[in-house]
């Protein structure tokens, strides 16, 4: 057997070690990773599903603003309200009419979305008025915003 040089002995056994820790710094750094993508996932999610509600309320006051008027408006005593819900699979969009005076009416929607496990929900009060159209001949109720002050988003 052949005598090994004094400095080689003091570094037997080291690579296993070095190893391990270099595995575990590797493995340490892929959960991380993965953790940050599933959280950047559920960002998104939600980010989807905020959107979603927006357009869908966004869309319910658009219709109900640029449609013509329920007739039922006209009729309708101060005080009295009116609801609707649109569903939408699991999401759903309620629409309330409420007479406050005369003309003038006030619209609450709030829609509610769900995006895998995300859940979003966006609302708006607005003021709208009923104007009544009698030109051609024909009669036609729509309703109006009010100018200026007539909108406002629910917490």
């Amino acid at each position: 057997m052949r005598p090994r040089p004094a400095g080689r002995r003091s570094r037997r056994g080291i690579v296993l070690p070095l190893a391990l820790v270099v595995l575990v710094a590797v493995a340490l750094l892929a959960a991380l990773l993965f953790e940050a993508g599933a959280e950047e996932l559920r960002s998104a999610r939600s980010d989807v599903a905020r959107l979603r509600a927006a357009s869908a309320m966004e869309g319910a006051l658009a219709d109900m603003i640029g449609a013509p008027g329920d007739s039922a408006f006209e009729a309708m005593p101060v005080g009295g309200s009116r609801r609707a819900t649109i569903p939408a699979g699991y999401d759903s969009t309620n629409v309330s009419v409420h007479a406050l005076c005369g003309s003038l009416f006030r619209l609450t929607i709030v829609a509610r979305v769900t995006a895998g496990r995300a859940r979003a929900r966006q609302g708006t009060v607005a003021f709208v008025r009923l104007i009544v159209d009698t030109t051609g001949g024909v009669r036609t109720t729509r309703l109006r915003p009010i100018a200026r002050w007539w909108r406002s988003p629910l917490p």
